[in-house]
């Protein structure tokens, strides 16, 4: 047994001596071969990255712009480098060759309460999602008999099924069935209506609770042939009139958590209309109103193939639109309401049902149940998202109820974002989705207006993007294009080439998806040329703010001549308008002049006026543009009023904007 032990262990050792013999045998011939190709090349000793020094196997960093390490996609470009870009905004929103935009900045007061208030009522009974297409009951039965005068009580959901047609009258619904504390239901449709009733002994019963809760109940997308790895979904938060100067100063938590997880920040975003829906159409088709317009008006459901969702949907997206504040009419209204849904899921019957005005410590609050209609909205869109979490989807989500009104508290809604930002974050739900948050214009009216800095303020709503990490390591330059751009004039028009940009990469088509579009106009992922200016994408002169204004006395000669002007020109609108029968406008003068600046146009020929001015009986502060050129005036664009609108112009006939704005009426018989 010994001697099989030794001759065991001598085989072992012959073994490994052999090996390392002909190990060294073979390895020595073979050095050379790989030393002469490095797997990694040498850097050069004269390259950027590297400093000048006689160590070659010590070399320091140095900082390097980015411009000069992509050199490739900027060589062709005038601009400055990322970091001189940023170091020369200085004391300006937005500084390139082509556009210098002031930083004028409204102090708006972030308005803390010393309490938490519940504005729409105490929840007690609550749903929460058990999987696709189940909900389950939790109802809290102490609280609910804490706050009714009945022993005996019982609760019940019922599903909103929404007429065929948007214009049929009433409402439809489900028989209401009885839950109790931990019953599951399937959905019927999105939005349920939950009722408590109690009774007594005689059996009469009344409702002692009434909520509504919107879930989506998850439809099966079109199957479409994928052609690339990537694909990306879309996620469109508005919030109706927020300037960077409103949002920064007013919803602190959202910001900060922006910053902290490296959202671009766009600085040069600006608007091209007056008001909140000729921006979003411009977003939405790439169209300019007019054009939109002249096609659309009266027959919505035929172009809803314009609107950027439907491409989605057509390329198998599931589809998502929520607006709140529906009573409103500043969007898909009036004349161009759509009669069927324009996409998958739809909010507009749920907020149409549902919304009440409260007023709450002097703050008005539209609630939906016992939720805000911001609360419901966002938790809508949350559930969507996460819902469709492994499907492609593009959703797109409006808020209008915490910032449309200049008494509106958009700090209301600040805590709200953060959590459905944070909770969507930690979800894993924005790995493939680009999130852009935006607005439409910053405030148009009210007390922040009067002043200068309300001039800049209208124009400049935010922008803020977060691509997903796999775009930024699967298109470098694509997303150092984005970054560059954070500090280049941008508009809703290129906003809506860059979401169909994403369509098209995501199909992995080379083409553009078949738009009208117009020139000059592209999509964020490419950078935008630094001497853009705003009669290169479309934005008249009446909106454009790349400019200084300079102020004037109210004693200057031809400052007053321009007053005058646009003070004649304010009067003979009046009189032009058609009044209903007993009725008309009452003559204005002018009252006060509140500001006058002016500015002139690059090669120093035009000449232009800026005031706002108060005019009397009624106390309407128009704001108008003149420009002056030689002895000529003409008033540049719209005339506008930027005092709260005080239900003017209810006495008009054709119950427009543009006449109401200018009649004070008075009755005559």
């Amino acid at each position: 047994m010994r001697q099989i032990k030794t001759s065991l262990w001598a085989v072992t050792i012959g073994s490994i001596l052999l090996t390392f013999i002909i190990y060294h045998l073979y390895r020595s011939p073979l050095l050379p071969q790989f030393e002469d190709q490095p797997i990694t090349p040498a850097v050069e000793k004269n390259h950027p990255l590297v400093a000048s020094g006689d160590d070659d196997d010590y070399r320091q960093m140095k900082h390097v712009f980015l411009d000069e390490i992509y050199k490739n996609s900027v060589e062709n470009d005038s601009d400055y480098s990322i970091e001189e870009e940023e170091h020369a905004q200085g004391r300006n929103m937005l500084a390139t060759p082509g556009c210098k935009i002031p930083l004028m900045v409204v102090p708006y007061k972030k308005r803390v309460r010393k309490s938490k208030i519940e504005p729409c009522g105490q929840r007690i009974v609550f749903l929460t999602r058990s999987g696709p297409n189940h909900v389950r009951v939790l109802i809290k039965d102490e609280l609910l008999k804490r706050n009714a005068s009945y022993k005996n009580h019982y609760c019940c959901i019922r599903f909103y099924m929404k007429p065929e047609y948007e214009y049929e009258d009433g409402s439809e619904f489900s028989s209401c069935n009885k839950c109790e504390n931990g019953d599951t239901f399937a959905l019927q449709s999105d939005f349920i209506n939950v009722q408590c009733f109690g009774y007594d002994s005689h059996n009469e019963s009344r409702v002692i609770y009434d909520d509504v809760y919107a879930f989506c109940k998850k439809k099966k997308p079109l199957k479409r042939k994928r052609k690339c790895d990537e694909r990306y979904n879309i996620l469109l938060l508005g919030m109706d009139s927020m300037s960077l100067p409103r949002f920064a100063q007013t919803m602190t938590d959202t910001m900060s958590f922006m910053n902290n997880n490296f959202w671009l920040n766009y600085r040069g975003y600006h608007k091209v209309d007056d008001n909140t829906f000729p921006n979003l159409i411009a977003m939405l088709t790439g169209l300019r109103f007019q054009v939109f317009s002249d096609k659309c008006i009266g027959q919505m459901d035929s172009c809803n193939e314009l609107l950027i969702w439907t491409a989605f949907k057509h390329a198998g997206y599931i589809t998502a639109y929520g607006e709140d504040y529906v009573s409103l009419p500043d969007t898909f209204s009036r004349n161009f309401t759509f009669t069927t849904k324009p996409t998958d899921h739809y909010m507009k019957p749920f907020f149409k049902l549902a919304e009440r005005s409260k007023n709450c410590e002097g703050t008005p609050y539209l609630c939906s149940g016992k939720a805000t209609s911001g609360q419901q909205l966002l938790d809508y869109a949350y559930d969507f998202a996460m819902n469709y979490r492994d499907d492609p989807f593009f959703g797109l989500f409006w808020m209008n109820s915490f910032s449309h009104n200049p008494a509106h508290r958009p700090e209301d809604a600040d805590k709200m974002y953060e959590d459905f930002l944070n909770r969507l974050f930690y979800t894993g739900v924005l790995k493939n989705t680009f999130v852009i948050f935006f607005s439409d214009h910053g405030v148009r009216f009210g007390k922040d207006r009067l002043n200068v800095e309300g001039y800049y303020d209208d124009r400049m709503p935010i922008l803020f993007v977060l691509p997903p990490t796999s775009f930024k390591y699967k298109n470098p330059r694509k997303y150092q294009a984005l970054v560059i751009n954070q500090f280049r004039l941008v508009t809703p028009y290129d906003m809506s080439k860059t979401i169909g940009e994403v369509l098209r990469i995501s199909q992995g088509k080379e083409e553009s998806i078949e738009y009208v579009r117009f020139n000059n106009h592209q999509s964020t992922f490419d950078i935008i040329p630094g001497n853009r200016t705003c009669q290169d994408v479309f934005i008249s002169e009446k909106w454009c703010s790349c400019h200084k204004l300079y102020p004037l006395s109210e004693n200057d000669v031809e400052g007053i001549k321009a007053i005058e002007f646009i003070s004649r020109y304010i009067q003979n609108k009046t009189t032009s308008v058609i009044t209903k029968p007993c009725t008309s406008c009452i003559n204005i003068n002018l009252d006060t002049i509140l500001r006058i600046h002016f500015y002139s146009d690059e090669d120093k020929i035009n000449l232009y006026y800026v005031m706002a001015i108060k005019m009397a009986p009624g106390d309407m502060v128009y704001e108008a543009t003149v420009m002056r050129r030689g002895f000529e005036m003409e008033v540049v664009g719209t005339v506008n009023i930027i005092s709260g609108y005080k239900g003017l112009g209810s006495c008009t006939i054709s119950n427009s904007y543009k006449d109401r704005i200018f009649c004070v009426c008075q009755n005559e018989c």
